[in-house]
């Protein structure tokens, strides 16, 4: 992969019940994020969002109907592109994470692939967390993990 290519992508879909106030306030407060990523119990990634701040010339963080939305074209935080956090009943709760570029604190992936099980969880300070572990991958090489539940 070449340099300033990498990409990430974790989406928690159909989640447990989370309620609004499980996401803190990162508009208007001091609720940051990391997404963490651990081989077998090894970290191996974090990418930390900060609250607040400016994105861009707006403020990268949003409160939406049912939770927040942090947007950041310039990739300034450890490549974090969007977090998108949505509360709701069992089934219906969802998180997203994206990021992009060379500021992504993506580790090394020796040749055989990542050492499984892997899990991947989205932390705040709050401390809640959203979390999905992966035993069986559909690609695991030296450039690429990707897997679904």
């Amino acid at each position: 992969m070449s340099a300033g290519a990498e990409k990430l992508t974790w989406k928690w879909l159909k989640g447990a019940q989370t309620d609004s106030s499980d996401f803190g306030d990162p508009a208007n407060a001091s609720t940051a994020y990391s997404l963490c990523v651990y081989a077998d119990t090894t970290l191996i990634m974090e990418m930390q969002v900060p609250p607040q701040g400016t994105c861009d010339g707006h403020p990268c963080w949003k409160q939406t109907a049912h939770g927040f939305k942090y947007k950041d074209r310039t990739l300034s935080n450890d490549g974090a592109r969007v977090l998108f956090l949505k509360s709701g009943a069992q089934g219906s709760a969802k998180v997203v994470v994206k990021g992009a570029g060379g500021a992504l604190p993506l580790p090394p992936i020796p040749p055989s692939g990542l050492t499984l099980p892997v899990r991947v969880q989205l932390q705040n300070n709050t401390p809640d967390c959203w979390s999905a572990i992966f035993s069986g991958p559909q690609i695991n090489g030296p450039d690429v993990f990707k897997a679904k539940q």
